[in-house]
């Protein structure tokens, strides 16, 4: 990982556009970004797709997942979740997946 759940913590700020390292966090926060999306079911990674600074998203999931009220927003995604196009499988484990979570 060389470091990039500084990213996730914030530990790295966001540096000024014409800083020289800017390019290179972009590309750093972007990496760690879609790693987040696909480790997530594809439900959730739609609530978090278009958050760009990896440590705002990382704070969602984290404040949507907490002990607290993790039931209440599970419960919801549960409720949200429909099949719709999927296939019968990719449904079933999205509906695993919210259900490995539920019992964290």
């Amino acid at each position: 990982m060389n470091n990039k759940f500084k990213f996730v913590d914030g530990s790295i700020p966001i540096p000024d556009e014409d800083d020289l390292n800017c390019a290179a966090w972009e590309r750093c926060n972007n990496l760690v970004h879609t790693w987040i999306i696909n480790s997530n079911s594809p439900s959730i990674a739609q609530s978090v797709v278009f958050i760009e600074n990896v440590v705002d998203m990382w704070n969602d999931l984290k404040d949507r997942f907490m002990r607290g009220g993790r039931i209440r927003v599970l419960q919801q995604e549960i409720a949200n979740l429909k099949q719709g196009k999927q296939k019968i499988s990719d449904y079933f484990t999205d509906l695993r997946i919210m259900g490995r979570i539920g019992s964290i």
